[in-house]
């Protein structure tokens, strides 16, 4: 028996179960994004003592139950931390998070300051890494996610890992020693910027009138030029 939830950008597909022997009373239940059913995650909640299962209470119920067990966890999910959009108000918040996960992160893999020096936040590029990486591990752990999903974070270690040896080595950082990121400056080319984007404009614009006027061509020579 399934029963599908719209839920704007999501939707739950409910396969309800009962065991006789445990694990009892659990349903099983995929997350479709976009709202296309077949698509998505699957997974179990342990509903305990609370539902009889089909025929009796039904799928209706076991909807109700899954929106219970899932509506504190599903209002709390949320996105990477874009550190351009963060505010003044939540500022502090978002970098104590980040330097504790980032302190546990270090000694439980033995990073040195060649992975991650002790002033990593004072390198933007060492702070977007370090960022993903920590919510990719929220992720992975959550209780939603897949038993795969801790592996694909490893994975994703595995890639950033040289991202931060790579921006840690470019500018030296020692323990005791913070060197600043040395950025090329650049020469003002507003000027050739504003000549290229209008260039670049009209050239779109005249191919569009170009493939405007091919169609109408082959139109007409197809069915004739039409009269009022």
């Amino acid at each position: 028996m399934a029963s599908r939830l719209p839920r704007g950008l999501w939707t739950i597909q409910i396969l309800t179960r009962r065991c006789s022997k445990p694990p009892r009373n659990q349903i099983s239940f995929r997350v479709a994004w976009g709202g296309v059913i077949g698509t998505g995650l699957s997974y179990v909640v342990d509903v305990g003592s609370e539902w009889d299962g089909p025929p009796r209470r039904g799928a209706v119920d076991a909807a109700a139950l899954v929106d219970e067990r899932l509506e504190a966890l599903l209002a709390a999910a949320t996105g990477p931390v874009n550190w351009r959009e963060v505010g003044s108000d939540d500022a502090r918040e978002r970098w104590v998070a980040l330097r504790e996960w980032v302190e546990w992160f270090r000694l439980e893999f033995g990073f040195d300051h060649r992975v991650v020096p002790p002033c990593w936040y004072r390198h933007p590029a060492l702070v977007g890494v370090l960022s993903a990486l920590r919510d990719h591990w929220v992720c992975a752990y959550d209780p939603l996610n897949t038993p795969i999903g801790a592996a694909d974070w490893h994975r994703s270690l595995l890639q950033l890992e040289v991202r931060l040896r790579d921006w840690a080595s470019r500018t030296g950082c020692t323990v005791s020693e913070h060197r600043p990121d040395v950025v090329a400056v650049y020469p003002d080319d507003t000027q050739a910027w504003e000549a290229h984007v209008d260039e670049d404009v009209a050239a779109r614009a005249a191919r569009a009138a170009r493939e405007m006027s091919t169609a109408v061509s082959t139109a007409e020579r197809a069915f004739g030029t039409p009269h009022d």
